[in-house]
């Protein structure tokens, strides 16, 4: 019975020495560690429930220190620091999410900026258009003028000078008088405008066989290029054609008809 007694006492005794082991929590900084990290969260605010968990944990933790209640220290130092991180991260998520707006705002107002750039440039472009459309139809009226042309315009654009200012003496490819003068005129204009290309296209009247007359028309037309050219004006810019007899302007039956169609026509290459 004493025996017995005593193995009681004994277990006993080990229950209590077991017991007062469960209540000895040895120091790890966690607590600490676990402050720091709350502190860290209270920087994006502290309204937030992750924020308001956390703050409420770190404070049963510290009391579970405090008492020695090892099972309740980890699990409120395990949920404090999961709650502080939560915090954080959607500390970072408003940050960010604010950022982006805010750049979504600046995008705004660029777009919008740009918009109202684009509508000015589109503006300016019709107004230097219209500019330029009125430069190059006062540019040819003078020309036109200069050189004693008709001028029309065809389908693709271009324009067509038929210049009776430049007559050829009968059955010759010479320039007559005062020529040089209006042929510099158009070399002026082609300096003007130097995406211009343009064809130059020799005509005669009927007097002589046609053939001789195509050949003559070839000549009158390469004559007035070789002045171009040496007027300055690229040759790459430059093509001739003869027609021949083919597209009088003026009766051939008289003196001053013939006259009229013994002549070079310009067509000039679209410049809008």
């Amino acid at each position: 019975m004493i025996r017995t007694c005593m193995k009681g006492l004994a277990g006993l005794g080990a229950l209590l020495l077991v017991s007062a082991c469960a209540t000895t929590i040895e120091p790890d900084g966690r607590l600490d560690s676990a402050r720091a990290l709350v502190s860290e969260a209270s920087a994006y605010g502290t309204s937030s429930d992750a924020y308001t968990s956390a703050s409420s944990y770190l404070d049963q933790a510290a009391a579970a220190y405090e008492d020695g209640d090892a099972n309740d220290y980890y699990n409120s130092i395990e949920l404090t620091e999961a709650y502080a991180h939560l915090a954080i991260a959607e500390g970072e998520f408003a940050e960010a999410d604010s950022a982006l707006s805010s750049l979504r705002s600046e995008f705004d107002t660029i777009s919008a900026d740009a918009a109202s750039c684009t509508e000015e440039l589109s503006a300016c472009q019709a107004d230097f258009s219209d500019f330029t459309s009125a430069r190059l139809a006062s540019d040819l009226a003078i020309i036109s003028g200069a050189m004693k042309c008709e001028r029309t315009g065809g389908e693709d654009g271009s324009v067509k000078l038929a210049c009776q200012g430049l007559n050829f003496g009968f059955e010759s490819a010479s320039l007559g008088v005062a020529t040089d003068a209006r042929l510099s005129a158009m070399a002026a204009f082609m300096e003007q405008y130097p995406d211009a290309a343009v064809k130059v296209v020799g005509h005669t009247d009927t007097s002589g066989p046609e053939s001789v007359n195509m050949e003559l028309s070839e000549a009158r037309a390469q004559t007035v290029v070789d002045f171009l050219t040496e007027a300055g004006v690229d040759a790459s810019r430059l093509s001739m054609e003869g027609k021949g007899e083919a597209e009088p302007i003026a009766d051939n039956n008289t003196r001053a008809g013939r006259m009229k169609n013994r002549r070079v026509d310009f067509v000039i290459s679209s410049l809008e």
